[in-house]
């Protein structure tokens, strides 16, 4: 596990909605958050931020999938402050971060409840790639070879990005239960917006859900980064889609200023902006039933 001691970490800025602005812990060396919020001036993700402005409500109950150090967590908290966010982040050093970045985050702000686990389709031991340089990349592996490891997430991450850069991975045994199970022991009855991004793996999250999403009918924000599912995981481009499908009525990309693009009705529309793009895109589903795109 990383070290993310007080020395290890560095603050930066990060502008959150309603025009606040505030002062999180990142690690130290890591380029994907920390760096990318100095160059940013703290502009972390606005397409995001502008869309749960718009969206979020006051009482609003938010699960953050994939919370890493809490960035997108602070924002549904200061939007939701009548309501509560649960932030699941397996990472033991994001984690740790997170915690801290949680605690200082001053009022008015909603509940926000820390979970150290991951999410996945059924109950599981799973190994859990980090990377100190990457922290917003850590990733499910099928083994602990770092050299392994190391050559799949440089498969994934932009070769200009990291190219010339020594990347330091460890590999952590984490816990993952289903979202199901953890709703029914926590007795959750209320979900209004799920944000997930887990590095490939949304799909194993999904299928964890199941009941959950029948009930609640939260809306749900996903990265799709088809890449990450088809290194880490063998998954086809359009699996992730398909499944969506089968969930939600209503599937459409958040663009760039936060508005809604129209609504996907084949995978081969969304085949045709990852394919022009960046290659991944953040998408909000919706049932179509007693929830509506804004």
């Amino acid at each position: 596990m990383r070290d993310v001691g007080t020395g290890s970490a560095r603050r930066q800025s990060l502008h959150l909605p309603n025009g606040r602005t505030v002062q999180i812990a990142c690690h130290h060396s890591d380029i994907s958050i920390g760096g990318a919020l100095a160059f940013s001036g703290g502009d972390w993700e606005p397409h995001l931020r502008s869309f749960f402005e718009r969206t979020i409500r006051p009482d609003w109950v938010c699960l953050d999938i994939g919370a890493n150090v809490g960035i997108h967590t602070l924002s549904m908290a200061v939007l939701a402050p009548e309501g509560r966010v649960v932030a699941f982040e397996a990472d033991p050093g994001n984690f740790e971060l997170l915690i801290r970045n949680v605690a200082e985050l001053p009022s008015p702000r909603g509940e926000i409840i820390n979970v150290p686990h991951a999410l996945w389709s059924k109950p599981a031991a799973l190994t859990l790639a980090s990377i100190d340089e990457l922290a917003g990349c850590c990733f499910i592996s099928a083994t602990d070879d770092p050299v392994s490891n190391e050559r799949l997430i440089r498969e994934v991450v932009s070769a200009t990005a990291i190219r010339g850069l020594d990347l330091h991975l460890h590999s952590t045994a984490v816990r993952a239960i289903p979202l199901d199970d953890w709703v029914d022991l926590h007795g959750l009855e209320r979900i209004d917006l799920v944000k997930m991004d887990v590095e490939g793996a949304e799909l194993r999250v999904l299928e964890g859900a199941r009941k959950t999403l029948h009930r609640c009918k939260p809306l749900l924000v996903t990265e799709y980064n088809a890449s990450c599912a088809k290194t880490y995981f063998g998954d086809r481009p359009d699996s992730y889609f398909e499944a969506l499908r089968e969930y939600f009525a209503d599937i459409r990309i958040i663009e760039a200023d936060g508005s809604l693009s129209h609504p996907l009705q084949t995978w081969s529309e969304l085949d045709v902006r990852l394919t022009r793009g960046r290659g991944w895109e953040d998408l909000l589903c919706a049932t179509g039933a007693g929830r509506s795109p804004c």
